[in-house]
């Protein structure tokens, strides 16, 4: 029962379902717990904002005991690693498209095809396809954003730049002139608390390139 509980947590909260298991609740309830982590910086709006969701999701499933552990981003590999290996701690955990190959491969998460069968159009395909691994769907997206260039007219007009660039030639073409104007044309946000998909990865797709190799999702 408390897999076919996670497996519904899974599709309202968008999440991955991990092979643990944290024991029953002692009653008829199904108990699940899922690890999340902070998305908002201030720390008193992000637990209000996950108690809160924890508390409308039991309202509107009174036969299910759910536990929104907020866990920290500090460590957060090292404890889903032990956590998956020992099959204690949560049932469902946020998860990247590059981590899940990993545990897949080692048989430690669930996959969710049939879970999500009846909402699978909701979701775009490309997002599955990032959490998809031998044919098989371990996780549904929870965040999903847009990174685009934001285009300052004037000094592009300033530098002499008529049109503003649309692709990456017309960029480096344009790059000398922004230049002269100490314009910078390529911000890389390289530290190491900024996520690869805000930093690497757009860069890398822009040019062709791809996080696997075309066999990892085969």
């Amino acid at each position: 029962m408390r897999n076919k509980a996670a497996a519904g947590i899974a599709v309202a909260l968008s999440v991955v379902i991990g092979g643990c298991g944290s024991g029953g609740s002692g009653s008829d309830k199904s108990a699940v717990t899922l690890w999340m982590y902070p998305v908002i910086s201030d720390q008193a709006k992000n637990k209000a904002f996950w108690d809160k969701i924890e508390k409308d999701f039991e309202a509107k499933n009174p036969a299910i005991d759910v536990t929104i552990d907020q866990q920290p981003w500090d460590g957060r590999q090292e404890k889903i690693t032990t956590a998956l290996a020992s099959r204690k701690g949560f049932d469902l955990v946020v998860l990247g498209p590059d981590q899940i190959p990993q545990y897949a491969e080692q048989g430690t998460l669930e996959a969710v095809d049939d879970v999500i069968a009846a909402e699978k159009s909701g979701y775009l395909p490309n997002a599955l396809t990032a959490l998809t691994v031998n044919g098989k769907l371990y996780g549904v997206p929870i965040y999903q954003t847009i990174t685009a260039p934001i285009y300052n007219k004037k000094l592009f007009a300033d530098a002499g730049v008529t049109k503003v660039p649309e692709t990456l030639a017309e960029l480096k073409e344009a790059a000398p002139k922004l230049a002269a104007k100490k314009v910078a044309v390529l911000d890389y946000p390289g530290k190491p608390e900024v996520s690869l998909n805000q930093s690497f990865y757009p860069i890398l797709w822009a040019n062709g390139g791809s996080v696997f190799s075309p066999t990892a999702r085969a």
